[in-house]
């Protein structure tokens, strides 16, 4: 079910390097980051030293010294969070912008032979408009019609359509949840209906809803506040995976993470994480509560006027179980992050005269993504099977140069990367073309890597101060 009603992977990299650039002061966060793991740590005695020069400096070395030594019981990777006003976190939604937003005040429903719609969320900003809807009592298991046919009636006749949805499947048999995007609400408007027509023949679904000012005391009533841990990030093999968000409240603790990686890389993607505090107590993941946001592109400033090459941002938001008490430190632990690419690299085979099945040709190359290394030893013309018919099919041995920091998972050869192929079962799976066993081209042929997938191993383990709700 949840295949049929969500996006698929590449849909959801194409959409996430559409959105557009960030603001300022992300990169400047970025930009901070970047070089205070680049550069030297100054020198932290002449300040004090200075200081006792001219007395009128004290009270500021003092607070000056009580900073540093917490820093350094921190420690480097424990920069203290700072509170994010104007941000909520609203399960299955994400962390949303309440600033000038507007509201619903109550979840509204609509029942009718025992099932019933329940919108749960609706809120409008500046930037979207976001609605959370819930059914119950429908048919288990099934694509019930909630991923389309769904729009808001505004009061001046207009309707409009979601820019992006997500349907889930909850543990309750029959009962699901939709997250709908739409552009945001012109000004004014605080009364529409929401529509649902689950089929083209069906009953239309119709709630009536008023929307009010989202004011601040409403907003910390009803969404957990969220914080900023400056500089909790972690950079292995050219991935940086940084805690971009936090929210904890008596019913969870949200994360949402940013995923920066080299230019060359389609996505690299959180495969599994683990959050813990400084008390060893560990906070497992609440299931279907995770998701992937939107991405945007960021670009790596270098020292002076230089630009480094781009790289690409995408954005993964997990909850876990609420933190407990006394916690004041928090861990999340990542070991591994999964990325794909499409990195059009060519390579030439001589097969000779005579080609037959069987052949091993050497080739012994390394290409590059970003800073995981492949060496290519060779090409080998393998027996494949397509509707029945033998066929020859053409593979490389791709290995990393580095086996326990990568692990290569799926090769495309030639353009089966978009267009289909035949599937290779072996070690790596490949999928490449495929000739009839008497045509098998000879001589010189280019083979183009079309595709690759895989698996960076390691442990990403990001630390903060935690802000207590």
């Amino acid at each position: 079910m949840k295949e049929q009603v969500q996006s698929t992977l590449d849909d959801k990299i194409s959409q996430a390097t559409r959105v557009p650039e960030p603001g300022s002061e992300f990169a400047g966060r970025l930009w901070q980051l970047m070089k205070a793991r680049s550069t030297p740590v100054p020198a932290r005695e002449r300040p004090f030293h200075w200081a006792y020069r001219w007395p009128g400096w004290s009270l500021a070395a003092l607070i000056f010294l009580v900073l540093l030594i917490g820093t350094l019981i921190i420690g480097p990777e424990r920069v203290l969070a700072a509170l994010q006003k104007g941000m909520g976190y609203v399960r299955w939604v994400g962390f949303v912008d309440t600033a000038q937003a507007m509201a619903l005040r109550e979840p509204v429903e609509a029942s009718r032979g025992g099932q019933t719609l329940r919108v749960e969320q609706l809120i409008s900003t500046e930037k979207e408009t976001v609605l959370t809807v819930r059914l119950l009592g429908f048919p288990a298991y099934q694509d019930v019609g909630l991923d389309d046919g769904l729009w808001l009636a505004l009061p001046d006749g207009y309707a409009r359509r979601p820019g992006s949805r997500s349907v889930e499947i909850t543990s309750l048999p029959g009962e699901y949840i939709g997250v709908f995007k739409f552009h945001s609400l012109p000004k004014g408007i605080s009364s529409l209906r929401i529509i649902w027509q689950p089929q083209p023949d069906a009953l239309e679904w119709q709630i009536p809803v008023e929307l009010y000012p989202l004011t601040d005391a409403e907003a910390a009533r009803r969404l957990p506040a969220s914080y900023t841990p400056e500089g909790a990030a972690f950079t292995y093999r050219g991935v940086t995976i940084g805690v971009d968000q936090v929210s904890s409240s008596a019913s969870g603790t949200a994360v949402r993470l940013q995923i920066s990686f080299p230019d060359d890389l389609d996505y690299a993607l959180v495969g599994e994480a683990a959050l813990s505090d400084e008390h060893g107590r560990a906070y497992p993941m609440i299931p279907q509560a995770h998701f992937e946001d939107q991405g945007q592109q960021i670009q790596s400033v270098g020292s002076g006027d230089s630009i480094s090459p781009m790289l690409k941002n995408l954005q993964s938001t997990w909850e876990f179980q609420p933190v407990q008490t006394g916690a004041e430190h928090l861990t999340m632990t990542v070991e591994s992050v999964s990325f794909g690419a499409t990195p059009d690299v060519r390579f030439e085979v001589d097969l000779g005269l005579q080609p037959a099945l069987g052949d091993v040709f050497p080739i012994d190359q390394v290409f590059t993504l970003g800073e995981l290394n492949f060496r290519i030893s060779q090409a080998r013309l393998v027996s494949v099977e397509s509707n029945g018919q033998p066929l020859a099919g053409l593979v490389l041995d791709i290995q990393p140069v580095d086996p326990q920091e990568i692990q290569v998972e799926q090769v495309w050869l030639f353009e089966t990367y978009s267009n289909g192929g035949i599937l290779v079962e072996s070690d790596v799976p490949t999928w490449t073309v495929g000739w009839p066993v008497d045509k098998i081209p000879t001589g010189r042929l280019v083979v183009k890597i079309s595709g690759i997938r895989g698996a960076i191993p390691g442990e990403w383990q990001i630390n903060w101060e935690h802000i207590l709700p």
